[in-house]
């Protein structure tokens, strides 16, 4: 068939800039849908789960270590160097 000229490859996504029209093509989906539904599906729960003493307790011990193990992380791995990111 003469005349007919052959498919270009197109580059792969990320390759390509980000505009107004293809944005959506650079968004992970499958991972975005996950950060946004749990914390919502969480933020609802909460709303309609009575509160206890003991979870009131459990969850600011529960943040505060948290915390701590995050800061320590982080000092650790800034500071001292003793693991690779």
């Amino acid at each position: 068939m003469a005349g007919i000229m052959p498919d270009i490859p197109k580059p792969p996504i990320s390759e390509q800039p980000i505009t107004l029209r293809n944005w959506h093509r650079h968004v992970a989906w499958f991972n975005t849908t996950f950060i946004i539904i749990i914390p919502l599906c969480g933020c609802i729960t909460a709303v309609s789960t009575p509160l206890r003493r003991p979870t009131a307790i459990w969850a600011v011990l529960y943040y505060f270590w948290t915390a701590l193990g995050i800061t320590a992380g982080y000092h650790r791995l800034w500071s001292h160097r003793t693991y690779e990111a």
